[in-house]
């Protein structure tokens, strides 16, 4: 969840950017905001944000009444002993438990992604990101132990794990802090991702930060194109679908390689609801265009046809 906008306080949700980790984070962009640059274009992702405020509730009494621990609601946000830049607002206070190999009070991280991405946590784990977000937490609380709770809220499906402290990469998570918060008061800025990075073409700065580099990759035409911001909505919907469309075959690819494998040498099982066949076909027929080309040059241009014009739809982050 994200922590409450608190001006120049570096937060558990700002990790990611402190320390550039992907998919999202970006320590630039995060320099823009502590710095109160004026964003190029709004935030795209404000519906999930939402989904997870409106989520943790849900999550956090799922999580109780599975684990059968007891959970406080931390209203106030902690400020570090050590610095008063650093912060955050932990999502639940597990109260103290004495069960090994962790003991007294924790600190509960909900996530509520949506179910793509939920079962992409489920078949390959959280993002370095989130975990470093929770070892943040577990410093400013100076506890030993954490845990998750990965809520999908369309599947109504709860996945939880605990978590130890891990005091090395806190102490690296600390000097990057203190490193940060020198270059945002003195500069220079942090350095420039690639610009053909995925993370600046969603990002709210992509033009103060890249415009020109951007600019770049689309590339010189020799037109001038029409300026029309009313397809910018349609724009950001193709956009989405694809993005569906890419964690779908990514699922699809995962799922088909769990299924080969626990059809093992089987040909042919049956099972609740499906038949499920793998068996080896001859490959089928095709012409070996380059041997031809190159043994019978005359016979390939002879029957060589172009194919109808298309018109690509291309679309580049500016």
């Amino acid at each position: 969840m994200a922590d409450g906008v608190v001006t120049n306080l570096i937060g558990g949700s700002s990790i990611h950017e402190l320390l550039s980790l992907e998919p999202y984070g970006c320590q630039r962009r995060l320099w823009y905001r502590d710095r109160g640059q004026i964003p190029d274009y709004p935030e795209a992702n404000q519906g999930a944000l939402e989904r997870g405020r409106w989520g943790e509730a849900a999550a956090a009494k799922v999580y109780a009444q599975q684990t059968g621990r007891k959970l406080r609601h931390v209203y106030s946000q902690m400020v570090s002993r050590e610095c008063p830049d650093f912060g955050g607002h932990i999502d639940r206070h597990i109260v103290a438990i004495n069960q090994f190999p962790y003991f007294g009070p924790g600190v509960l991280e909900v996530k509520c992604p949506g179910e793509y991405e939920f079962r992409r946590i489920k078949r390959a784990g959280l993002h370095q990101a989130s975990i470093a977000q929770l070892q943040w937490y577990l410093n400013l609380t100076g506890w030993h132990w954490g845990a998750f709770a990965v809520f999908s809220l369309e599947r109504w499906e709860l996945v939880h794990f605990d978590i130890a402290r891990d005091n090395v990469l806190i102490a690296q998570l600390v000097e990057e802090a203190h490193r940060y918060r020198r270059i945002r008061e003195n500069g220079p800025p942090p350095e420039r991702l690639d610009p053909q990075d995925k993370r600046c073409a969603q990002c709210v700065y992509r033009t103060t930060c890249q415009g020109e580099a951007l600019l770049a990759l689309v590339g010189q035409d020799g037109d001038a194109p029409e300026v029309d911001l009313g397809i910018a909505p349609l724009v950001t919907a193709y956009q989405d679908a694809q993005q569906l469309v890419a964690e779908a075959e990514t699922q699809a690819a995962a799922d088909r390689q769990a299924l080969e494998t626990a059809l093992g040498d089987r040909q042919a099982v049956q099972t609740a609801g499906a038949k499920v066949y793998w068996r080896a076909q001859p490959g089928a027929w095709r012409w070996d265009t380059k041997t031809l080309e190159t043994e019978h040059p005359e016979l390939a241009l002879t029957y060589k046809r172009q194919g109808a014009p298309t018109r690509p739809l291309r679309i580049f982050p500016i």
